[in-house]
Order: structure tokens, then sequence, then C-alpha cells
């Protein structure tokens, strides 16, 4: 695993994602705090990151098909609007323009998904096929590390009020990645082999014969959902049940949180050393899963076996993650990745705020623990009847 990092194309794409999602932890602890100082406002707070948000969940395939059509033209605008946009923010800031700060976080937002499209599409032209699994835990661990990174360097700053300098810092971030990713992007001469490759391309390649002659919808579909009631309910319903059905101590929640990432640093480690092709079934048993042991978590009493219940929380949710990224990298034409991984980053962002909104009125009407399991009990059953009838549609095909 460690090996893979001396391969320099993929330390080059390492380093530019990992640098760039640095700079969106740092981003998003400054712009809560000092959004917070200058409004006092609890709604602006949300506000801000809703600009962060909807853009980048609705712009997202647009994002992917101009990847498909001019890789490098993208990566400029994408990441020079963001280094730009974090250069104008504290000056915003200074003067008090909250609103002109909002329609900044817009532009940011809008070319936020730039980074994550471009890092799956690039990955299988850095490694070899058999590498995939273990570039993408790779890249997963990284993405760990930059949350953890991000916030804590940004405290620094902010702690000792060095605010104008971290956001100069933040938009540093950004074009370092943009110099790394252009230069990776020309050794590999992407502009040159694509045109080759569309001379070529036919309606076998169409998005509809995609969808049709593989399983890919049916795996943004289930990963939509598995964010909207996994996901997107568990940061509303894990601190609720901890203070009033565990233990009413922070620290509970502190260490389910950390166990948490952890175990999605473990479960990272230990696919990284699978020798198996990415395929359906593992995502499907891997997000079923992860669904039963949120339901065992919303049954829980025992504050242990609730910790234990949050590092297998991690572990087990990482296969889906890792496989379902390198199911579309080793199915999906590499002229059509950039759409396809759009789709991806849409459909599984736009469940989360959904389920967050959701999960706040659920608890209201049926209490925390019935709304883990009722949302867990859904999650297993939409999957479950995935399967069936992928596996019903195979076998009618097979019979005629």
């Amino acid at each position: 695993m460690i090996s893979m990092l001396k391969q320099r194309d993929f330390l080059s794409l390492f380093s530019g994602s990992f640098i760039s999602n640095l700079g969106d932890a740092m981003a998003n602890l400054f712009l809560v705090w000092l959004i917070y100082a200058m409004t006092n406002q609890p709604v602006y707070i949300a506000i801000a990151l809703l600009c962060l948000e909807i853009p980048s969940i609705i712009l997202a395939p647009l994002i992917g098909y101009m990847i498909d059509k001019n890789i490098k033209l993208i990566t400029y605008v994408s990441f020079l609007s963001r280094a730009i946009v974090f250069f104008i923010i504290p000056i915003s800031l200074y003067y008090g323009n909250i609103y002109t700060v909002f329609f900044l976080l817009c532009v940011s937002g809008a070319f936020s998904s730039a980074n994550d499209i471009l890092s799956n599409i690039l990955l299988p032209k850095v490694v070899k096929k058999n590498e995939l699994i273990s570039a993408n835990s790779i890249l997963y661990i990284q993405f760990d590390i930059a949350l953890i990174l991000g916030p804590m360097i940004s405290g620094v700053f902010l702690s000792f009020h060095y605010n104008s300098i971290g956001f100069i810092i933040n938009a540093m971030t950004f074009l370092i990645s943009l110099l790394l990713f252009l230069k990776l992007i020309n050794k590999l001469d992407i502009e040159k082999s694509r045109d080759i490759k569309e001379k070529d391309v036919s309606n076998h390649y169409s998005l509809k014969n995609i969808f049709k002659g593989s399983h890919v919808l049916s795996l943004l579909i289930n990963n939509s959902f598995w964010n909207l009631l996994i996901w997107g309910v568990y940061p509303v319903v894990i601190p609720i049940l901890i203070k009033n059905e565990i233990s009413d101590n922070p620290i509970i929640f502190s260490l389910f949180s950390s166990l948490l990432s952890l175990g999605i640093v473990i479960g990272s480690i230990l696919v990284s050393k699978l020798k198996v092709k990415s395929s359906r079934k593992f995502i499907d048993f891997s997000i079923i899963a992860h669904g039963v042991v949120f339901f065992i978590i919303g049954v829980s009493h025992n504050v242990l076996f609730f910790l234990l219940l949050a590092l297998l929380f991690g572990i087990i949710s990482v296969p889906a993650m890792i496989f379902s990224k390198t199911y579309i990298q080793e199915n999906i034409p590499e002229q059509n990745q950039g759409r396809i991984f759009s789709l991806y980053y849409s459909f599984s962002t736009a469940g989360y705020p959904i389920g967050l909104a959701l999960s706040g009125l659920i608890v209201n009407m049926i209490g925390v623990r019935y709304s883990i399991l009722t949302s867990s009990a859904i999650l297993i059953i939409v999957v479950a009847f995935s399967v069936i009838m992928r596996s019903f549609n195979v076998n009618i095909k097979q019979s005629i």
C-alpha cells in the first residue's frame, strides 16, 4: 500500500487531491467561525453551508460533462475560480459584505466537485487495473486525514487571529492542486488520447446504453438511499441517542465520532489488502451490513458495546465506498467517466442534506430509536429489493 506512493504519477494525484481536500476542510471551519462572529446569527451559518452544497449538487453533472469534453480547461477554471474566491472572501468579511460572501461561496461550491471527479477519472490512468482498489483506499484515507488536519490548522490560525492569512493559505492550496493536476494531465496527454477515442465513439457509448448495459443506475440509486437513510440521519440521531438513551456525557459522542473515523481508516487499509475485483455483490452487501449495524446501534444500551459498534460502523461502510468507485472505473468507458462520476457525486451528495432535514422531523414524531430502526430497515429493504430485481432480470435475459 505504501509502495504505491512511490509511484510518481500516483503521488501527484494523491498530493493534488489531498491538498484540495485540506483546503476544503480548512475553509469550512474558517467560514462557520468567522461568519458567526460577524453576524451572531446561526441562520447565516446554514446559508453559507447551503451556498457551498447546493451549487455543487446541481452543477456536478455539468462539471463532469465538461471534464469529459475538455479536462484541461475545466481544471483551470475550477481551481483558479476557487482560489480567487478565497482571496476575495476575507476582504468581503472585513467590510461586512455578507451577501457578497454568499455569492462567492456559491461560485466555489459550483466547482467543488471537480476535485473528486478528476481524482476518480485520472486514477485508472496512473495505476494498474489490479491496483485500483488499493489506490482508492489510499485516496479515502487521505480524505479522512484532510478532514482531521484541516480544522486543526484553521483552529491555530483563528486562535492567533490570523484570519486573512488563513484564507490566503486556503486559496494557495487550490493553486498548488491546480499545478499538480495539470502536471499530471499534461504528462498523460489525455486530450490527445481522447480526441483519438472520440472518433470511434458510437451510440454504444451513450449514457442511455451504458445504463442499460451495466448496473450503474441501480448503483447510483442505492448510494443515494444510503446517504439519505444512514449518513444523512446519523449526524442528527446519534448525538440525541447518546444524550437521552446512552450516557449524558459529551465524551461518549466524541469517542463515537473518533472510533467511526478510525473504523473508516482501518476498513480502508483492510480493503486495500483484498485481492479481488470490485463487484456489485460486495457493494450491496456492504450497504446492507451497514444498515444492519445501524439498526443494532438503535437498540443498543451498553456504552462499551455502543462504542464497539461505532468502530464496526466505520469499517463495514468502506467496501461500499471504495468498490463503488472502482466498479465505475473498471466498467465505464473512459470518455464517459466524468459524467458518470458527476452523477455519482450528485446522487450521493443530494441524499445527505435531505436526510438531515427529514431526520429532525422524524425524531420529533416517533423518537430517536424508532427513527434509527426505521431508516435502517428501509435501506435494507430497498437494497435487498434491488439485488433481487437485478438477479431476476439476469435470469430472464439468460432464459431468452
